[in-house]
């Protein structure tokens, strides 16, 4: 049985955006810690990209579960 979900516009628009967060994320960083930046440059690049600030896309990105301190990330 699938489950409905109820999700206004601006939800919706929401959900796409942070869901695009996490994959740029997923794809970029290991690139730019190979090439010996640290994850800060990661997420400055990712705010530049969806116009948001850098807070809020570790914000995002700590919420999902996808990182817990920048500074762990190895």
């Amino acid at each position: 049985m699938t489950e409905k979900v109820y999700l206004t516009d601006y939800e919706k628009r929401k959900k796409e955006r942070n869901n695009a967060i996490i994959a740029d994320f997923k794809k970029l960083n290991p690139l730019l810690m190979r090439r010996g930046y640290r994850p800060y440059r990661t997420i400055s690049q990712i705010a530049s990209k969806h116009k948001m600030t850098e807070a809020g896309v570790r914000s995002i990105l700590r919420r999902e579960g996808v990182i817990d301190k920048l500074s762990n990330i190895q």
